[in-house]
């Protein structure tokens, strides 16, 4: 049974999550914002690029962007591996946490439910940043 704190905490979560998703994608007037805009800054940056000889700059750009997504996404496999590792110890992590000062009594599946919530965020993160670091 899912208490009304985490229920409450779960629609929250969902409704921001979506909420944000819907806002990157379309303005107050129905458009597209944020997809549209960065997709029109590329395409200035590219017709840029084009005019210049020396590139080095721009190299050095998109170097460092896809450094900097390379380990987010090396990140969230870390981060993958320490939740499967809870994962498996779970009895363990919870009487850990059980010990916290702010922390809830909860049970077994309740943990796992979260934890698998948790492995599923980050490993849709880890897709994402593969994604656009291929892109």
């Amino acid at each position: 049974m899912i208490a009304v704190v985490d229920a409450l905490a779960l629609s929250w979560f969902a409704s921001c999550w979506l909420g944000y998703a819907h806002l990157c994608d379309r303005s107050a007037r129905g458009e597209q914002a944020l997809i549209r805009k960065l997709l029109a800054y590329r395409e200035q940056w590219m017709r840029e690029t084009a005019r210049r000889d020396n590139r080095i700059e721009d190299l050095a750009l998109v170097n460092n962007l896809m450094r900097g997504v390379a380990f987010f996404a090396s990140t969230t496999i870390l981060i993958l591996g320490g939740l499967l590792t809870v994962l498996g110890c779970g009895e363990r992590a919870i009487e850990i946490t059980a010990e916290l000062p702010l922390a809830r009594q909860t049970t077994r599946e309740l943990w796992e439910l979260k934890l698998f919530l948790l492995i599923a965020i980050f490993f849709y993160g880890f897709f994402k940043f593969t994604w656009s670091l291929r892109q």
